[in-house]
């Protein structure tokens, strides 16, 4: 990792916990041209500086040593007025990519939807489900989606959010993710991906969306 990423991370973190750069400089002990040389670059910085740093801003080290990856936010899940799991609507190439930012180290492979309702406002609106976009890509059934909470695309085209059960070579029982309902039964399906993590609050976690 360059000077400059772990520079530009550090002054990030900076801004983040409020403090100013003179505060955060006599904190290290250092002259504040020697962390305004950290935050440019000039200057590098090894994991204890990062260490210090962080315990200074109250973060981790990883934010501020670490490139942050992008996860792109594959679709937009909304519940039906029956407050059972709704299609999701995928972004398609003509709209605009949108991306979250954290210091989490996701894989290459990780995107996300992002649950959304305007019109009946619930405490798990914005929540944030991470899965891998492999299965999407090479069309195949992740074998861990099995009795687990997935995201599913059936050979009608539809997305959900649901817990996926085998019941014959290529079909599948689809049941909601929140309520006991059978969605489906006797389907099959395109691809499915396993859930691997939940956000509930993004905001408190430190997502950011960015252009």
């Amino acid at each position: 990792m360059t000077n400059k990423m772990s520079g530009r991370n550090l002054e990030k973190a900076i801004k983040a916990s409020g403090m100013k750069k003179s505060e955060v400089a006599r904190a290290k002990g250092i002259a504040p041209e020697t962390l305004s040389r950290i935050i440019s670059g000039k200057f590098g910085m090894n994991a204890s500086d990062a260490e210090e740093f962080a315990r200074i801003l109250k973060c981790s080290p990883s934010q501020i040593l670490f490139e942050r990856k992008p996860i792109e936010i594959f679709g937009t899940a909304m519940r039906t007025s029956n407050n059972v799991s709704g299609n999701i609507k995928v972004k398609d190439a003509s709209e605009k990519r949108v991306l979250l930012y954290n210091s989490y180290n996701f894989s290459d492979d990780v995107v996300c939807i992002r649950r959304e309702n305007p019109a009946q406002r619930s405490h798990i609106d914005g929540m944030l489900y991470f899965f891998s976009n492999r299965p999407i890509q090479n069309t195949y059934v992740d074998e861990r989606c099995l009795s687990k909470k997935c995201v599913v695309k059936l050979k009608t085209n539809e997305i959900h959010i649901c817990i996926l059960y085998q019941t014959g070579d290529t079909k599948y029982r689809i049941h909601d993710s929140y309520n006991p309902d059978i969605l489906y039964d006797n389907v099959e399906i395109q691809w499915a991906s396993r859930i691997t993590w939940e956000c509930l609050d993004p905001i408190g976690e430190g997502f950011e969306e960015v252009d």
